[in-house]
């Protein structure tokens, strides 16, 4: 019997942004969160959460509008053609360069999840398989295999995460604090910041535009309500995340091996199980998702200044996975490479912004689907905190 669900039930173009901003690092972060802060940060993820859906769903509107790629947007606003060249390139080293040194600590954070589910298998060897995995998938899946592939994952983080989340759930009233009432103490607002740059990702509005770009006009309303639903669900997850971390407030915890001991002792070896599935789930989404990315923004800029190649965008994917790879087992110190991508995206992220708003609110371009007031509003208040994002990258890198 076949099931008639709900069009935004159905895996969509946003359950790949969901799976794409939910990697290792944002498990780390997230759980690092609960250790240090307890709950009282739910809001930061709060906002960044609708602050995603609103920019991911001007992103669609925009796409679909014009028929066109983000990246080919910007670089067609762009007259001069010196001023063109330069933010191409930026794009590329912003999206590319930064994707590859990512997909480190995907294929890694992979590898770990299964490691907690099976300790005897050696992680090279496993980080091995899953970036063979990952090109094998690239390089075969079509476009609804893919979303599939990534609804499952995204549901087995969802299973993982909020079962625990439920199991060590605060009382409602320090909940509902940490949801509604924004507090900062003291060392607090770096960490704040990050949660909201790890969810309000800047590859992933291009990632959305490239998935989509192409669709009917009347698929508008059903992808904007399935991108929502997605982007909320995700959101879901990382505040999850947050409360498991919670459980361990205030021990010294590192990583995510020191957090599985402390749930090992709390309620049993088979949390190592859950938190090695929602772990494997994050690398696996994020390394499938992370190459996809920097394919498709390669393709993207190759097609706006040379004759089209189909094959530039998958050699660009297989690339990304195999430096991945190769830093993720060799253990290769790729600190510097991590910290310049993060300085060029947290500079960019507001660039990116700008260029969105202004483009939604082009006569021309989006006729009667310009922004209203509210979504300007909007915009304008999650581009004051992308440019706080990028003053606290810019700090990070002088300390």
């Amino acid at each position: 019997m076949k099931l008639n669900l709900p069009s935004y039930l159905k895996p969509g173009p946003g359950v790949v942004i969901t799976g794409a901003f939910i990697g290792p690092g944002t498990v780390t972060l997230c759980l690092m969160a609960g250790v240090t802060s307890g709950v009282s940060l739910l809001w930061a993820l709060l906002f960044s959460t609708f602050a995603t859906i609103l920019l991911q769903d001007m992103v669609v509107r925009l796409a679909l509008q014009s028929q066109q790629t983000l990246e080919t947007l910007i670089l067609h606003q762009i007259k001069n053609p010196l001023t063109q060249r330069m933010m191409a390139i930026f794009i590329f080293v912003a999206i590319i360069v930064g994707n590859s040194a990512y997909q480190s600590g995907n294929l890694a954070g992979t590898s770990l999840g299964i490691n907690f589910i099976f300790p005897s298998w050696k992680i090279a060897w496993v980080c091995f398989f899953v970036a063979m995995f990952c090109i094998m998938v690239l390089l075969t899946s079509n476009s609804k295999r893919f979303k599939n592939m990534l609804g499952l994952m995204v549901l087995a983080m969802s299973i993982s995460f909020l079962a625990m989340a439920l199991y060590f759930c605060p009382d409602a009233v320090s909940l509902i604090k940490g949801l509604l009432l924004p507090t900062l103490e003291d060392g607090q607002l770096m960490l704040a910041l990050g949660l909201v740059g790890t969810t309000v990702v800047p590859y992933n509005l291009f990632l959305h535009s490239s998935l989509l770009f192409n669709a009917p006009v009347a698929d508008l309303p059903a992808l904007r309500k399935e991108g929502a639903f997605s982007i909320f669900v995700g959101g879901l997850i990382s505040m999850a995340i947050v409360i498991v971390g919670n459980k361990a407030l205030g021990m010294d915890i590192n990583n995510a091996v020191d957090m599985a001991a402390v749930l090992q002792n709390a309620i049993g070896s088979w949390s190592l199980i859950l938190l090695g599935i929602g772990l494997f789930a994050a690398g696996l989404s994020s390394a499938l998702t992370a190459p996809m990315a920097a394919g498709s923004v390669a393709s993207g800029l190759w097609n706006c200044f040379f004759r089209p190649q189909k094959k530039v965008g998958a050699a660009i994917s297989v690339s990304v996975v195999f430096i991945g790879a190769y830093v993720a087992i060799t253990q290769v110190n790729n600190l510097w490479v991590i910290k310049t991508a993060q300085v060029i995206n947290g500079l960019l992220l507001p660039v990116f912004i700008i260029f969105i708003l202004w483009l939604l609110n082009d006569r021309s371009l989006m006729k009667n689907s310009r922004n209203t007031l509210l979504y300007n509003l909007g915009g304008f208040f999650v581009l004051l905190v992308s440019l706080a994002l990028a003053i606290k990258t810019i700090i990070s890198l002088i300390s």
